[in-house]
């Protein structure tokens, strides 16, 4: 593939690795430059709004980062995937999985594995499209589960500088699965820290 056609997904690489520190960073030293630490103490004192977004934020902020760093990198990659040889393959199984999460939700994945052959050598592969390895629509995964049984023939784009990195189907739609996490990340600690600086404001 074209030099320039790699940056986007390795600087999206480099983000998922630097973002989440400076993510970290930020909360704190943003509110310590506002004062919002000045008057902090641990015990015996109410926490104000300022002090529960830098503390929160210093805990979730960096996982919202890496997922959605994580969530451009994989539709890079399932761009730069359409211009990936194809060659033909073999499903060799594929089967529906759950996973029980501890919020009140399930996530599903297709446990594929299929074979292909490039340049005399074989290889096997698992994933249909790049993203998530487990997501919340249960219909997604199902149609891939009708789409590619056991045995069905299906074409395999194959990254030309690694063959053993492959997939079937170059959408992004697994990419765009699960924002829910991510939002979940950034606005938690928004909505907590409005509820106790409405507590602490009380009689």
């Amino acid at each position: 593939m074209p030099e320039s056609d790699k940056v986007p997904a390795d600087f999206l690489q480099l983000t998922m690795m630097f973002g989440p520190v400076a993510a970290f960073v930020l909360p704190l030293l943003t509110v310590g430059l506002l004062g919002g630490f000045d008057d902090f103490q641990l015990v015996n004192k109410p926490v104000t709004f300022l002090q529960s977004l830098g503390m929160l934020g210093a805990m979730c902020f960096p996982f919202g980062t890496f997922l959605f760093a994580r969530r451009k990198w994989n539709q890079s990659r399932a761009r730069l995937s359409r211009t990936w040889p194809a060659v033909p393959g073999k499903v060799q199984s594929s089967e529906m999985e759950r996973r029980i999460t501890g919020l009140p939700m399930v996530l599903w994945r297709l446990a594929l594995s299929y074979s292909y052959r490039v340049s005399e050598n074989s290889y096997r592969g698992n994933a249909v499209q790049f993203g998530a390895k487990y997501v919340s629509s249960k219909e997604l995964i199902q149609a891939q589960a009708k789409k590619y049984p056991p045995g069905a023939a299906i074409t395999v784009h194959y990254d030309p500088d690694d063959p053993g990195t492959s997939v079937i189907e170059t959408s992004d739609e697994m990419a765009r699965q699960n924002s829910w996490q991510i939002w979940i990340y950034f606005l938690a600690p928004i909505v907590i820290s409005v509820v106790v600086a409405i507590k602490n404001s009380g009689p």
